[in-house]
């Protein structure tokens, strides 16, 4: 996924652009990148717990129709790449039957029954039908969405770099508002730092012309800041 428009509206949500009297940039593109991923992750646990399918509607697909190899892992075959979680499975490639899916310890419980069914067990799966358990099975899954990658930090040499599994809206209103908050964490501050600043305006306010003074006079700045520190520990903070 091209993250470099997600990119520029977190920034924008965090007030984090660069103006003429606004200069430098408070987040690293790597922090945003990692912030973005985060989030959909995020996004995609949310929507699995909520069973709000209809989101993963582009993250759909199917390993079609495949045959057991008895000769590996005694016929357990490797879940696909990039898989996520099942949405429903068929056995039997002839006669095509539904089958009830099964994961972890529940699959062992089940796997000599007479019936149809798919067994997941970490990252191996296999079917049965009736007693057949070399049927062929199609798993229909989720698969995991594309990384949110930037042009700024080399990823659009990425294959899945164009990809795109999700609607705008959920890119630019969940994903990146939830990477705004995450981000918005760096920027903790005490109680005390937040009287200290507090004051620090009201003086502003009360002298502006103090203000002006202090953007040129660092020695002046740091000598209010003292003084105000100093205020705090004697009126016990």
């Amino acid at each position: 996924m091209n993250g470099d428009r997600l990119l520029i509206r977190v920034r924008e949500i965090l007030r984090d652009v660069e103006t003429v009297s606004h200069q430098g940039r408070f987040w690293d593109d790597v922090e945003i990148a990692i912030a973005l991923n985060q989030s959909q992750e995020i996004f995609i646990n949310t929507v699995l717990r909520l069973k709000l399918y209809h989101l993963l509607a582009g993250l759909h697909t199917t390993t079609g129709f495949q045959s057991p190899n008895p000769d590996v892992n005694d016929g357990w075959m490797t879940l696909p790449e990039g898989y996520l979680h099942y949405v429903s499975a068929r056995v039997n490639k002839d006669m095509p039957v539904i089958a009830r899916v099964y994961l972890g310890a529940s699959a062992d419980m089940y796997k000599n029954a007479v019936h149809a069914g798919v067994f997941i067990i970490k990252d191996l799966y296999r079917g049965i039908f009736e007693y057949n358990t070399e049927t062929e099975v199609e798993l229909n899954y989720y698969r995991r969405p594309s990384y949110i990658g930037l042009t700024s930090l080399g990823d659009d040499t990425r294959s899945d770099f164009t990809q795109v599994d999700f609607p705008d809206y959920v890119y630019d209103s969940i994903i990146c508002g939830h990477a705004a908050v995450l981000l918005g964490m760096k920027e903790t501050q005490t109680q005390r730092e937040y009287k200290i600043k507090k004051h620090i305006f009201t003086h502003y306010n009360i002298f502006p012309k103090a203000l002006i003074e202090l953007f040129y006079d660092v020695e002046k700045l740091k000598e209010l800041i003292e003084v105000l520190m100093g205020n705090q520990r004697r009126g016990g903070g």
